[in-house]
């Protein structure tokens, strides 16, 4: 099964960290369905395409193999060949596959235009303002692969797309005491439904409120339309409930955030149940207080059990425990395609990752808690101090031993540090 739209967030990577032969095989399986069927899968069941969730999830799950380097060149040509046709094009009707049905209007205007299209019930253009921002992720995820096999102007044209997300935004929304969220919009420009980000509307299993931090690719033009930096931690901040974070971790995940199995629908909180939210702990990354993170991290284990409600939502194919293994080995892929880890706070003294037929990597960090609030003092490899708050894979792969000194204060590790904007580099 691939189950793209959960996976390509977390359980892509551990796999491919893990298991990069099988990462490769699972590419390669992908290209095969291309071939057989004349389109790449949205939501692969057996031998079927559901054609359920929203969004391009198969583009970064793909880029995301390919940055790794776990792909051959002639393999990484024919599945961009794929990928190309999925983003500029539709299906013809009668194909079993829907691919990116919001291209029409996508690709002339920047946005999906919203439709109610009868029998659609997971529709991009249903789903119009979410839909927009997995389409700007995901061109901005292909322009680094474009780029990466020389093709100079299709990496142009996609990275001209990468902020999109922009063109949703409407300065005159609030909520919260906060101006400024992303809306949908029908194909003309107005105004799709009502834009109120706190309540249900044209984004798919969440709100604007949650769905405005889907633009990591740049998040730092995302801060810009939030009035910069400060501005944008605040709202960070109100997200998390910050204060209670700090003071009674638990007591934030349980009560302040999402706990519902569908309550996104009419909630202006940090989902930690379902898979568009699970980047926005990292977010801190981009506001100089990197620091922070950690703490939502270590709240967010809290909501992690061994009974018989053991996680938050469901595991989506390995989606959620992926998320968890991550935020407790201290390293994450907060830009789904980029190949590069944001480095946290581990919660135990020693983890140890060995990547199949890899050298093993250990992380260290001596005298870590995992119920307590430590940050990261400094970082060290066996190449040398990690000034930066992020290594790429390749980085990672030859680290060595990473060795972490932790703090009970907020510390100034890594501010300023966070990784690039994602697009293909001209």
């Amino acid at each position: 099964m691939f189950s793209l739209w959960d996976t390509y967030r977390s359980q892509n990577q551990l796999v491919a960290l893990l298991h990069p032969d099988k990462a490769a095989d699972m590419a390669k399986s992908v290209l095969h369905i291309y071939q057989d069927g004349g389109w790449l899968p949205r939501w692969g069941l057996g031998n079927g395409e559901t054609n359920v969730m929203s969004g391009d999830p198969i583009t970064p799950w793909i880029v995301d193999i390919y940055n790794r380097g776990l792909l051959d060149d002639r393999t990484s040509r024919r599945l961009f060949d794929a990928l190309w046709k999925n983003v500029n094009e539709v299906p013809a009707d009668q194909s079993i596959f829907r691919g990116r049905d919001g291209n029409p209007t996508y690709v002339k205007n920047g946005w999906v235009g919203y439709q109610n299209l009868p029998g659609y019930k997971y529709g991009d253009s249903r789903q119009a303002g979410s839909a927009t921002l997995e389409y700007s992720l995901a061109d901005c995820a292909l322009s680094t692969m474009a780029g990466g096999l020389g093709y100079k102007d299709k990496a142009a044209t996609l990275a001209s797309r990468c902020d999109n997300f922009t063109k949703l935004w409407n300065p005159d929304v609030t909520s919260q005491g906060f101006s400024g969220f992303p809306v949908a919009k029908n194909a003309d420009g107005t105004v799709a439904g009502d834009p109120d980000p706190a309540q249900a509307g044209a984004f798919h299993e969440g709100t604007a409120w949650q769905y405005q931090w889907l633009a990591q690719q740049d998040p730092q033009t995302l801060f810009g339309l939030m009035g910069g930096q400060a501005k944008a931690e605040q709202r960070l901040d109100k997200f998390f409930d910050m204060p209670t974070v700090l003071t009674d971790p638990a007591k934030a995940a349980s009560e302040s955030w999402v706990t519902g199995a569908y309550d996104y629908h009419n909630n202006f909180a940090f989902n930690p149940n379902n898979e568009p939210d699970f980047h926005t702990p990292w977010m801190y990354t981009w506001t100089g207080a990197p620091w922070k993170t950690s703490a939502v991290l270590r709240a967010m284990r809290t909501l992690f059990t061994d009974d018989v409600y053991g996680m938050p939502g469901n595991d989506d194919l390995g989606a959620t425990s992926s998320l968890l293994v991550f935020a407790m080995a201290g390293i994450f892929e907060a830009q789904p395609g980029s190949a590069n880890y944001v480095v946290t706070a581990p919660m135990f003294e020693k983890v140890e990752i060995q990547p199949e037929h890899g050298r093993k990597i250990s992380i260290e960090a001596p005298g870590v808690n995992a119920s307590k609030l430590q940050y990261v003092s400094s970082a060290d490899t066996n190449k040398g101090k990690l000034r930066q708050s992020w290594l790429s894979h390749k980085d990672l792969l030859r680290s060595g031993t990473i060795k972490i000194k932790l703090s009970d204060k907020p510390t100034s590790w890594g501010v300023n540090a966070a990784p690039p904007a994602m697009a293909a580099q001209g």
